[in-house]
């Protein structure tokens, strides 16, 4: 149980470390107009530069993450229809992740590790 509660938490982390801070700190980056921008245009920025390739996909996780947030512990069935989907989706978490990391990667400046 509490590895599938660690599964969970990292999963609804990551996902909210990515589109609520990474996705804000890259477009800063590049200087784009973060604060002006709603989340699907950043989403949209995100699909043109090639590091999100569906931005359908992301939404789908974000839902993923929603679902397992408002109803943790509450209704086993839905728990384990979400735990089913992350362990499905889990893996485009991570590209997407990557595909940060690359993109990144041509700014030394920056030094990613």
């Amino acid at each position: 149980m509490e590895a599938l509660d660690q599964f969970l938490f990292r999963f609804c982390k990551l996902q909210d470390t990515i589109g609520q801070r990474l996705f804000n700190e890259v477009l800063e980056f590049l200087k784009e107009p973060v604060k002006s921008l709603s989340f699907l245009d950043k989403l949209n920025r995100f699909e043109e530069l090639n590091i999100v390739s569906d931005k359908n996909e992301w939404l789908i996780l974000r839902d993923i993450r929603n679902r397992v947030s408002d109803e943790y512990e509450s209704d086993v069935s839905s728990m384990s229809e979400a735990l089913n989907h992350i362990y499905r989706n889990h893996d485009k978490l991570i590209l997407i992740f990557l595909n940060i990391k690359g993109y990144l990667s041509n700014y030394p400046e920056l030094a990613i590790v």
